[in-house]
């Protein structure tokens, strides 16, 4: 699966990743992880919870994994708002999806 996700400027998110999840920056910038990424930069989740930490522009990006079920929620159900103090996987907050594609493999 391919998904487009936009992020607002300064937000905080944990991804609850599929085993093997690659992120895209389209536009903007982030701390993903220990690492930090910008337009046209690629990073490797492997799995997990993975923090996102959104630079002043925002972040615009792909987010590839594999469907293992075509039932399958898209990340944006995978993707939780957090706050400064605490991290709860009941929030309701999810981030915007804005596109959603199927890739062959």
């Amino acid at each position: 699966m391919l998904e487009r996700i936009e992020l607002p400027e300064g937000s905080s998110w944990a991804l609850l990743a599929e085993p093997e999840t690659w992120i895209l920056v389209l536009d903007g910038h982030a701390a993903i992880g220990l690492a930090a990424v910008s337009i046209g930069q690629a990073i490797f989740v492997g799995g997990g919870r993975a923090s996102i930490e959104v630079g002043a522009n925002g972040l615009t990006a792909l987010i590839a994994y594999p469907a293992s079920r075509p039932d399958r929620f898209p990340v944006a159900a995978a993707l939780r708002a957090i706050d400064q103090t605490s991290f709860s996987p009941s929030l309701p907050t999810v981030a915007k999806l804005t596109g959603l594609a199927e890739a062959r493999t």
